[in-house]
């Protein structure tokens, strides 16, 4: 995930300085709204996430190491690209979002619902229904900083801004200065640098038989620089959405990272060739 544990070496407070000031800002809204946790209990975590290539073992499997999680993936029920998203599938997936939510919350009481969605998909009113079940609110991102408003459509901005201000807490993973953008629209945030699970990736005693690999989605800029190292030469296997090669499992990932000499790495946030930020690949590979 972006999961920060004790086997990093991040010094947080030096590394946001305003982490100190976002915290209490959370915890006073927490409190105010009735919404202060007790550690009494393992909490139970209610996930939306759809598993696309990494979300599972990076958003999801995290959590179950320190909660009771119940796992909403809507798999290839709706799709944001249909030419009826905004009238008909957006409001479909929104009301069925809160129908898991309530049921989950029926069963037994969810201390906390954890997304990783856009404005693309769901509605602030979706989020503050949610919120008004008593439990805290929290929706992770990793492309507000070129993505934070997106674009205007039929049914709301694609991007996160609209729909921030609506959760207790957003999580912002590029680059510390995106906290401010998240302020200025009455949004709490905290910056938290992407990382990996240890317990998920780690080296495996294989043999190192791949001179270079990447392992990820084919688009942007990264077509073309492996084009390049190929044309001289370089043998490069790729893995993921969009090359010719099948995508892979998270335990074949860690098959190929442990297999290769080199494993490349792209920095480059979105389609951006100017803008870089950390990957949660930093961290699985290393």
């Amino acid at each position: 995930m972006g999961h920060i544990n004790s086997h990093h070496a991040w010094n947080l407070e030096e590394y946001c300085p305003s982490l100190r000031e976002q915290t209490s800002k959370i915890r006073t809204h927490l409190i105010s709204t009735g919404k202060m946790p007790s550690s009494k209990h393992r909490p139970r975590v209610f996930v939306a996430v759809h598993h696309v290539n990494w979300e599972k073992y990076g958003l999801v499997d995290g959590w179950t190491e320190i909660a009771d999680v119940i796992c909403y993936d809507w798999g290839n029920s709706y799709d944001q690209y249909a030419p009826n998203w905004h009238k008909r599938g957006k409001p479909d997936f929104n009301k069925e979002l809160i129908r898991q939510v309530e049921s989950a919350h029926h069963e037994k009481p969810v201390d906390l619902f954890f997304s990783y969605l856009s404005g693309r998909w769901v509605y602030p009113e979706t989020i503050r229904a949610i919120g008004k079940m008593n439990l805290i609110t929290v929706n992770i991102s990793f492309d507000d900083t070129i993505k934070f408003w997106g674009h205007q459509e039929t049914s709301g901005f694609s991007g996160n801004a609209e729909i921030a201000p609506a959760f207790d807490l957003c999580i912002t993973c590029q680059a510390e200065e995106d906290v401010q953008k998240y302020a200025k629209v009455g949004a709490r945030s905290l910056f938290l640098p992407p990382g990996a699970n240890p317990n998920t990736f780690s080296a495996l005693p294989v043999p190192r038989d791949i001179p270079v690999s990447f392992v990820g989605q084919c688009y942007g800029i990264r077509p073309n620089i492996v084009a390049f190292l190929k044309d001289r030469g370089i043998s490069v296997q790729t893995f993921g959405k969009g090359w010719p090669s099948a995508e892979l499992s998270q335990q074949e990932m860690n098959t190929i990272y442990s297999r290769s000499l080199i494993n490349l790495g792209f920095g480059f946030i979105g389609d951006s060739t100017q803008l870089t930020g950390l990957k949660c690949r930093d961290f699985e590979v290393t």
